[in-house]
């Protein structure tokens, strides 16, 4: 299974959304679990064990 979480807010945002991705891990732990953030926040997440992967974008993109 594979799930993406598309988060486009601020930091604060993606840090309380973070918690959505570590219970998805939990739940289904053989799931891939991505991450979408912004650039500028995705540096806070790419060494996160709930994580297989940090997609980052810029705000132009």
């Amino acid at each position: 299974m594979k799930i993406l979480v598309v988060r486009f807010k601020q930091i604060g945002d993606a840090i309380l959304s973070s918690v959505i991705c570590k219970s998805l891990k939990e739940t289904y732990p053989e799931a891939q679990i991505d991450y979408v953030l912004y650039d500028y926040v995705a540096p806070l997440f790419e060494h996160q064990k709930y994580l297989n992967r940090v997609i980052s974008i810029s705000k132009t993109e």
